[in-house]
């Protein structure tokens, strides 16, 4: 298995422990923060269309790559409310789109 198959699995593992886990989300989201960071996602600066997502304006099933990474921002300031849901939708989304990312 390549580095790029072994971070999906490892960003197919987050979500899941995300849905189900006893885990703190703190520590979900700070591994699910270090797994983007090694699949390239922007995730060190803010996005002026965050809020939208955040807010359920728009779906993020349909977050682009680098909004994924606004996203993953905002949740390891871990100032949201319901972060563990929001994690676990953006872990499925980056699982998706990292296929078609290097």
């Amino acid at each position: 298995m390549d580095a790029r198959d072994e971070l999906m699995a490892e960003v197919a593992l987050i979500n899941r422990q995300l849905q189900a886990s006893d885990e703190t989300a703190a520590d979900l989201i700070e591994a699910f923060v270090e797994a983007a960071r090694a699949l390239k996602l922007p995730v060190d600066e803010a996005r002026s269309d965050t809020h939208r997502f955040i807010e359920g304006v728009e779906p993020v099933e349909g977050a682009t790559w680098a909004q994924c990474g606004g996203l993953i921002f905002a949740l390891a300031q871990h100032q949201l409310v319901d972060e563990r849901a929001l994690a676990a939708r953006v872990a499925q989304r980056v699982f998706e789109l990292a296929p078609t990312h290097s």
